[in-house]
């Protein structure tokens, strides 16, 4: 069965981290017996000792003594940093404390603690709850008789209520805080323990004489863990106990205050502001359903009278305009055709007959007149039944007005007897609020203030979670303790095991000079890698600047295949333009010569015949 390397508690097979701590679990921890010295392999041997075959391998030799000499002395520098913080001189007798048992290699421990590792002091500086009352107290306070008002058995409950789930929520915040505080520092604090083991279990820290668990900056850096670790599950456990113990009597005295409170409670004072508040609403509603009955009768005198308002019209409806027109103009037919029948009954004389288109005219022109005249009468009719309406409009609009008068004159009583009314009752509202809550004032002055302070409690010790934990960590720091257990390590080995010590500054030169090379190597490789990108964007700079003046020249070979095309156009068409001028010469002499012969000609004939 395997045990916690850090606490020594049994752990369950496959377990990775121990219940008790929460350690990491790693390899068992070492025997009591030294391991046997590894024999040190080609790689761990002095870099002097090795024979240089070429120029290359002594320079690289050279190097390597430098570079163990160059860790040496930071690491001494470190070390005498660090005594010198501790208050330790560099010749005392404690500084060379640990040289007089090198034959056992057993190292003398120094009494006091390395700079940085203080002693603890974890307590939260929150005073615990103090309860005002006994348990006596608060049984006896714990219920209100069966015979309190109903009303203040409600309100009582509801102040309990609401206390209790005020100061239970602000807990478990309180409770979460704590735990991810105080859990992030114990994580940090585990991972630096599992970093130390796995230190130990590291070939780097063996040897025969300086036991690495020995070392004095191992044993406090494991103790500073302990205690931290203790510190902050200290930190949780008292914070759970002041909640645990602060909230349930809080409550409990919440209750006996709320007791106490609501037992001072005087129900007929209830009584008689709800049957005020009651009076005051009847009397409210009674003075606002007279304002809105005196509203409404003149609202519908009014709607009844602008209901007889008629918009005035010019004209009659469309419907009735043709029917009449239609009328018109069918009497209009009618009488015509009644005039011709007459002539051609009683008059037939020839003239009378010649002369009947002319009286049918006259006919026609008369039944148009009557036609015009009977429209122009209509219109009149009309104009004067609008200007009729538009009276009757004018006083409706003015009996109308003197309604809306009176009825703002009639609704200034109501409107006051309401608003009076509404105010009685806001007072009457007011004062049944004022009495719902009419309990003795030192009482509820009591519960007010026990309540707020409990809180501010809450409040404080919330806030002091943060510094508490942070002041855990200022006195057991862990930060750094890699180094200062190397450098711890190295001072050991340099004065009980040097040829130890030489081998591991040989390894760490020889893995600087590595690293050295290997930088150098990545830095030239970052080198050439840069070189070759900066000659590609060269080669793609001269590629884009060639494909430029390609560009450029096909322009201007373009440009003077142009300026010949049209100079070849130009001497062509001063070619065409000569040879219509020549074509035109051509044709003017032709013409002088035609004219010349045909004046010639005509002289011939004339004097052919002058001759005759």
């Amino acid at each position: 069965m395997s045990f916690c390397t850090t606490c020594g508690a049994p752990l369950k097979p496959g377990a990775r981290f121990c219940e008790q701590c929460g350690s990491p679990v790693g390899v068992a921890a070492p025997v009591a017996s030294q391991p046997a010295r590894p024999a040190p392999t080609a790689r761990q041997q002095p870099a002097a000792a090795q024979p240089a075959a070429t120029d290359l391998a002594a320079q690289q030799a050279d190097a390597v003594r430098r570079a163990a000499q160059a860790v040496a002395n930071a690491a001494e520098a470190r070390i005498d940093a660090a005594r010198a913080a501790a208050g330790v001189e560099h010749d005392s007798p404690r500084h060379y404390a640990m040289q007089s048992e090198t034959s056992t290699g057993a190292i003398a421990r120094s009494t006091a603690a390395p700079a940085g590792i203080v002693a603890a002091s974890t307590a939260i500086e929150i005073a615990p709850y103090a309860s005002p009352f006994s348990d006596k107290e608060r049984e006896a306070s714990a219920h209100l008789p069966a015979s309190a008002p109903k009303h203040a058995r409600k309100m009582c409950e509801k102040d309990i209520a609401e206390v209790s789930q005020r100061v239970n929520s602000l807990a478990v915040s309180i409770r979460e805080h704590v735990k991810k505080a105080a859990r992030d520092d114990m994580d940090a604090v585990q991972y630096a323990g599992a970093i130390i083991d796995q230190m130990e279990r590291d070939g780097t820290y063996h040897s025969d004489v300086v036991p690495f668990n020995e070392l004095e900056t191992v044993t406090r850096y494991r103790a500073n863990i302990k205690e931290r670790l203790d510190a902050d599950r200290t930190v949780i456990k008292d914070v759970s106990a002041w909640l645990d113990y602060g909230v349930p009597t809080f409550v409990d005295d919440a209750r006996a205050l709320a007791v106490r409170m609501w037992g001072t409670f005087d129900q007929s004072v209830l009584d008689r502001a709800q049957a005020d508040y009651d009076a005051a609403a009847a009397a409210y509603d009674q003075a606002k359903q007279s304002y809105l009955d005196t509203a409404v009768a003149y609202d519908e005198k009014v709607r009844l009278n602008t209901k007889q308002n008629i918009e005035p019209s010019y004209a009659l409806p469309m419907s009735a305009s043709f029917r009449r027109y239609a009328k018109l103009f069918l009497w209009l037919v009618i009488l015509t055709l009644a005039l011709s029948l007459i002539c051609w009954l009683f008059l037939h004389v020839a003239i009378i007959i010649m002369a009947l288109p002319i009286v049918r005219l006259i006919g026609i022109i008369g039944a148009i007149g009557f036609f015009v005249a009977s429209i122009v009468m209509e219109r009149g009719v009309e104009r004067k039944r609008t200007a009729d309406l538009n009276a009757q409009n004018a006083a409706i609009i003015a009996w109308n007005a003197q309604l809306q008068a009176e009825r703002q004159q009639a609704l200034v009583q109501p409107k006051a007897a309401m608003d009076a009314a509404e105010e009685r009752r806001n007072a009457a509202r007011k004062a049944l609020e004022q009495a719902k809550q009419s309990v003795d004032p030192d009482e509820r002055v009591a519960f007010t203030s026990l309540t707020n302070t409990f809180v501010q409690a809450l409040d404080a010790l919330n806030r002091a979670i943060e510094p508490v934990v942070a002041a855990i960590g200022k006195q057991w720091p862990i930060d750094g303790f890699e180094q200062a257990i190397d450098d711890d390590w190295m001072d050991q080995l340099k004065r009980h095991d040097p040829p130890r010590y030489m081998m591991l500054h040989s390894e760490r030169a020889d893995e600087a000079q590595s690293a050295a090379i290997a930088q150098a190597s990545k830095v030239q490789q970052e080198e050439a890698i840069k070189q070759t990108q900066e000659q590609a964007k060269q080669t793609r700079e001269q590629q884009l600047q060639t494909k430029i003046a390609q560009k450029n020249f096909e322009a201007a070979e373009a440009s003077r295949r142009e300026v010949e095309w049209q100079a070849q156009r130009q001497a062509d068409a001063a070619a065409r333009a000569a040879q219509a001028q020549i074509a035109a010469s051509q044709a003017a002499e032709d013409a002088s010569n035609a004219t010349y012969n045909a004046e010639r000609s005509r002289k011939q004939y004339y004097d052919g015949i002058k001759y005759r």
